[in-house]
């Protein structure tokens, strides 16, 4: 009678440590699988590059572009100007910058909301099965919503990155004029919006 109880207590405690181990093992997987940062982005890849892309190549920054290094504005936690001042070349000293004075308060005209996009270069390939009579009137718009003949072939011979939104918008004068078989720019490239 002893020794089975003492088989049942050595059955139970295995049981407790089974038990344990099981729930640990289920605790792990919960916090690595199903809460973890990138499996929550499975489903809005466009969060995940906001929030998990939190450096910069220094050398895609362009050269133009103006970088802010005023650590205590309020806005700098979401500002691409900011995260570009954080990463600087090697030997860069000068460049374009953000004064002091454009902060006001908790405003600044100057800040640009971090943005991680599907760039397209480059769009000549549009007009591949364009009708004579269309190939004008799109151009025309084209230079209009673009500012300029000369930055329209900038942007056409792919000097010039279109966000998603100019993507959208000249897939739209085309597809007004009847054309939405298989348009595409003529490549992509996922990187910080510095438009």
């Amino acid at each position: 009678m002893k020794a089975t109880e003492g088989t049942r207590g050595k059955n139970s405690g295995c049981c407790v440590t089974l038990a344990f181990f099981i729930t640990l093992t289920f605790a792990s997987y919960i916090l690595t699988t199903i809460c973890s940062p990138l499996s929550a982005t499975t489903h809005n890849p466009q969060k995940h590059y906001l929030h998990m892309n939190t450096t910069i190549d220094p050398e895609k920054v362009p050269a133009t572009y103006a970088r802010c290094f005023l650590s205590n504005c309020p806005l700098s936690d979401r500002c691409l100007r900011h995260l570009a001042g954080q990463h600087l070349l090697p030997n860069q000293q000068i460049g374009p910058a953000v004064y002091p004075t454009a902060l006001n308060g908790d405003q600044c005209p100057m800040f640009r909301e971090i943005r991680y996009i599907r760039a397209a270069y480059g769009f000549k390939t549009l007009f591949k099965d364009v009708k004579l009579k269309d190939s004008n009137p799109l151009r025309e718009a084209l230079y209009q919503y673009l500012g300029s003949i000369t930055t329209y072939y900038r942007y056409q011979r792919g000097e010039r990155m279109l966000t998603p939104e100019q993507q959208q918008w000249i897939l739209t004068l085309f597809a007004s004029k009847g054309y939405t078989d298989q348009l595409s720019f003529e490549h992509y490239v996922d990187t910080y919006d510095f438009s």
